[in-house]
């Protein structure tokens, strides 16, 4: 295969069987070439994560496969609805002429696997015999406990009656919360009592306590002591937008059509690009 001529821009690209002219549509704002070179990493590792491009690779091999620009395409809101257009003009030839999984540029709506695939499945599964012992154990996880009797729910309520747990235990399950931060700057330390403390302050005790444990950074400008605050986010746009000191993250990607966790995953190093943003 030669990637001769691919250069970095934006747009639909192709990826051809010569031997049998089926065809995978793709769209990328990564540049051609390290989108073609992201695709060859999966196939030669065999595990791109689309099935029939996949598959066709191990059976027809590298040498029988063609990357090519199909349109090169500059604004970047409108590159699914090019895509689209392409994936039309072959997954209407059916199956066994496009390698996309769905008809929909972008998504997996209308996905189902092939005919071949379902019966692959049913012949691996059919004859199949469960031995003696996994039928034993099948047969006793699926017997329920004999249900209590009226007598022994009453004795069981009774002996909960007035019961009052020790002093000392009730100490030690106590927390002691090590404190919180208000948005004007005052500090609350050692918190006993966190339900009323929330109720004081007009917070959720539950929003509180996953500040505690670190779930969350903030809570309504409250932090938990020792903490720094607010972490910030900086990122690329795929037209070469810089968006630096993003501190609310959920509100960021709500503005700009993106996953917050997706984008959070970039900000982490998890993902070295998402739908064409980059870490900043």
């Amino acid at each position: 295969m030669s990637t001769d001529n691919l250069y970095s821009t934006t747009g639909i690209y192709l990826i051809t069987n010569t031997v049998t002219g089926a065809v995978y549509v793709g769209s990328t704002t990564l540049g051609f070439s390290r989108r073609w070179g992201l695709h060859l990493s999966d196939l030669r590792s065999g595990k791109h994560p689309n099935v029939y491009l996949q598959n066709a690779w191990n059976k027809y091999g590298e040498a029988s496969f063609e990357f090519s620009i199909a349109e090169p395409v500059e604004d970047v809101s409108v590159l699914l609805e090019r895509e689209q257009e392409w994936i039309n003009r072959y997954f209407s030839l059916g199956k066994t002429h496009c390698y996309n999984l769905t008809p929909t540029a972008g998504s997996n709506k209308g996905w189902s696997p092939r005919e071949e695939t379902i019966q692959r499945r049913v012949l691996k599964t059919t004859g199949q015999k469960r031995s003696e012992e996994t039928r034993r154990r099948m047969s006793k996880a699926g017997k329920r406990r004999a249900p209590i009797t009226e007598e022994t729910r009453r004795k069981l309520i009774a002996g909960r009656i007035g019961r009052k747990m020790p002093a000392a235990y009730v100490e030690t399950r106590r927390k002691t919360y090590e404190g919180f931060v208000s948005p004007d700057g005052v500090e609350y330390r050692n918190i006993t009592n966190i339900q009323v403390f929330a109720a004081e302050h007009g917070l959720r005790t539950s929003a509180l306590c996953e500040l505690d444990r670190g779930k969350h950074l903030t809570v309504k400008g409250w932090r938990r002591i020792g903490s720094t605050g607010r972490k910030v986010f900086n990122f690329i746009a795929p037209n070469g937008t810089h968006y630096r000191d993003i501190t609310n993250l959920a509100r960021f990607a709500k503005e700009h059509n993106v996953s917050d966790r997706s984008l959070g995953a970039v900000h982490n190093g998890k993902l070295l690009s998402y739908k064409g943003w980059m870490k900043g």
